[in-house]
C-alpha cells in the first residue's frame, strides 16, 4: 500500500498549474522515463519554483577569430559578398554538438497519466532577433531552422512581442 502511495505520487505533475505542452511533433522518438531518470526529472520540475541567477564571462576568441577570418577570406576568394559572423559560427557549433550528443536537444513532458517521457523531434535552432517597428517599438523575430543539421532546413519565423 505504501509503496503505491509513494508511486501514484512520483507520477503526479510537479506543478498542476503548469501550461499544458504543445503537441508532440510528428516522427519524435518518444521514451517513457523510468528509475533515477524519472526521479531526475522530478526534481528538474521542481527546481523550476527556485529563481535562478545568471552571470557572464568574457572568454577569448582569438581562435573563433581566426576560423572567422578563414572563411571570409575563402568566400572573398571565390567571389561571393557574403560574410561569416561570429553567430553563424557558433550557431553551426551549437548544431554540431547537439547532433553529435543528441540528449541535449531532447525535451521533457508528462503523458496524460502524468508519467515521465523523453521527446526527441531533432535539431531545430531559434536565433531571437530584436527588431524595431517604424513607430518605435521594439519585437522580438525567432527565425527557426528546422531539423537544423539537414542540408534541407526549412526556417519559419515566430514573432513574439517585448517590450522595454
Amino acid at each position: 500500500m505504501l509503496a503505491q502511495a509513494a508511486t501514484a505520487k512520483r507520477r503526479a505533475p510537479a506543478s498542476p498549474a503548469q501550461p499544458s505542452a504543445a503537441p508532440i511533433p510528428a516522427g519524435a522518438k518518444v521514451t517513457q522515463l523510468k528509475g533515477p531518470a524519472a526521479t531526475l526529472a522530478t526534481y528538474m520540475e521542481q527546481s523550476l519554483t527556485i529563481p535562478t541567477a545568471t552571470s557572464f564571462r568574457t572568454l577569448p576568441v582569438n581562435v573563433l577569430e581566426a576560423r572567422r577570418s578563414e572563411l571570409n577570406a575563402s568566400i572573398k576568394a571565390a567571389g561571393r559578398p557574403e560574410k561569416i559572423s561570429f553567430t553563424h559560427v557558433i550557431a553551426y557549433a551549437l548544431v554540431r554538438a547537439a547532433e553529435e550528443m543528441p540528449a541535449i536537444a531532447a525535451s521533457f513532458r508528462r503523458d496524460e497519466n502524468g508519467l515521465p517521457l523523453r521527446v526527441e523531434s531533432g535539431v531545430h535552432l531559434g536565433l531571437a532577433v530584436d527588431t524595431e517597428r517604424k513607430d518605435g517599438t521594439r519585437f522580438l523575430v525567432v527565425p527557426v531552422i528546422k531539423a537544423a543539421g539537414r542540408s534541407t532546413s526549412r526556417i519559419s519565423a515566430r514573432r513574439t512581442k517585448i517590450s522595454w
